[in-house]
């Protein structure tokens, strides 16, 4: 997740967000920050197998059709809705359009990238957003 001056706009990320670290998806487990003499404050994340890094070491993951699906999403009519496991799916939890868009009149986040949907659904709904990379 590289803003426009390739800087890692590290408020983006909490804990408990996947991302893209050495080109492997990981799950972060920590984020602090430490005083540095020469550029104020680096910031670390732990993932993974719990070592540092500097937050510029990671990446959001581009959230794409084939996340959605892996994360329970359908698609039905103009959206990707989310249901429930063995709820009926007309009764849906909650929705995003289909050119990965959510939008509530003056309110519309970004969905560029699988954190953003994890931090915009985990807002709405206290509960965690998960990828089941097994789903087909």
């Amino acid at each position: 997740m590289k803003a426009e001056d390739d800087e890692v706009d590290e408020k983006q990320f909490r804990i408990g967000n996947l991302v893209l670290r050495d080109g492997k998806v990981d799950t972060i487990t920590g984020i602090w920050h430490e005083l540095s003499y020469d550029s104020g404050y680096d910031f670390y994340i732990q993932a993974g197998d719990d070592l540092d890094y500097p937050i510029e070491d990671i990446s959001g993951i581009p959230l794409t059709e084939e996340i959605l699906i892996k994360m329970g999403f359908f698609k039905k009519n103009r959206a990707w809705m989310l249901v429930d496991q063995g709820t009926n799916p007309t009764k849906f939890k909650f929705s995003i359009w289909e050119d990965l868009t959510y939008n509530t009149g003056e309110l519309q986040p970004p969905l560029d990238f699988v954190h953003q949907l994890q931090n915009l659904y985990q807002s709405l709904t206290g509960e965690e957003l998960t990828i089941n990379f097994e789903r087909e």
